[in-house]
């Protein structure tokens, strides 16, 4: 959790874990900049709402973040603080429950998948129309990045999806938001197109390490996929395998990289990641939704059918078991055969 609190009007609260999150965290301090940010996992969104039943915020922006059973039911009857909430989100596990009203899911418009920082982003400039921001090309396409790397990952994103996502990594938090917030102020005049400004969207030093990242992300894969070990899952009567790995890095990248080469052996990748207490499962399939497997397993899991999460609990833990008790199994009959 990273908190920016200095008491004032309104409350951002975004997802800190990718570009999507930072990037609405950035949206609606422009938009809003008299607002306090809070960034955070999802499993920690019920601590921060439950500090926030008598704040002085006059209105919770929540974007990014899905609000699932538990937090509804913690918001039952505490109108005032709802009243506040104006929540932006489009992770798609819950549509099959009835939602409150101050749930707001919107997954896809006009064929293509949304990401929380375009929900945001489009409502602002819908109430906002006359601000400098509101038909700035330079965002759109910055957006459209953010977009096309969270929602429809490596396979099919546009280059400077995937640039976004290094520079992140290269940057940090503070240092993303500080760079793409001068560049949004110095370029709201500018006239820019895919893919002819691929070159001059990021700086040039920045693309030199890109392609430094490129090998060290390579690097890394190559590592974590010395780790993978097949799971069988059940899912709707029929069995599914996951190639299970640990990971904290790279999610996106790892995933839908080792999902398309193990294509023929698992129908999924399942990203163990101890830091952050949380299984991220990615996947390639058309006829599998990832968000509603998982959370089949446990309520608080969820996300998009090719990409979501799960927390590592004593719900799942067993799952993490029965990982490491393959993974010493396989690395025995390996040395057997050595």
């Amino acid at each position: 959790m990273k908190k920016y609190i200095n008491n004032k009007k309104n409350l951002i609260i975004s997802h800190i874990a990718d570009a999507d999150g930072i990037s609405s965290a950035l949206i609606g301090k422009m938009y809003l900049p008299d607002s306090d940010i809070i960034l955070l996992e999802i499993n920690e969104i019920k601590e921060v709402l439950m500090g926030l039943q008598n704040s002085h915020y006059e209105k919770i922006i929540i974007v990014d973040l899905p609000l699932r059973k538990d937090v509804r039911d913690l918001l039952e009857g505490k109108e005032e603080l709802i009243s506040k909430i104006a929540h932006f989100d489009h992770h798609t596990s819950d549509l099959d429950e009835v939602l409150p009203s101050y749930i707001n899911i919107v997954y896809e418009r006009e064929g293509k998948l949304e990401c929380g920082a375009t929900l945001l982003y489009d409502y602002f400039a819908k109430v906002n129309p006359d601000h400098p921001l509101s038909n700035s090309e330079y965002i759109k396409m910055w957006l459209e990045g953010v977009r096309s790397y969270d929602t429809e990952g490596p396979p099919t994103l546009n280059p400077i999806g995937m640039g976004i996502t290094k520079q992140l990594e290269l940057l940090g938090i503070d240092g993303y938001m500080s760079f793409y917030e001068k560049e949004i102020y110095a370029n709201q005049e500018t006239k820019v197109s895919l893919p002819e400004s691929y070159k001059t969207f990021f700086p040039e030093e920045h693309i030199a390490i890109f392609k430094k990242e490129d090998e060290i992300i390579n690097e890394y894969i190559a590592k974590v996929e010395e780790n993978l070990v097949i799971l069988p899952f059940l899912y709707e009567g029929k069995e599914y395998n996951a190639g299970a790995i640990i990971s904290n890095q790279y999610r996106s990248v790892v995933g839908n990289r080792l999902a398309k080469k193990y294509a023929n052996e698992v129908d999924f990748m399942l990203l163990i990641d101890f830091d952050r207490r949380q299984f991220s499962f990615r996947g390639i399939r058309e006829d599998l939704h990832l968000g509603k497997l998982a959370k089949a397993i446990h309520p608080l899991a969820g996300g998009q059918a090719k990409a979501c999460g799960m927390p590592i609990d004593e719900l799942t833990i067993d799952i993490v078991k029965q990982y490491v008790e393959l993974f010493e199994l396989q690395k025995l009959n390996t040395k057997k055969v050595k």
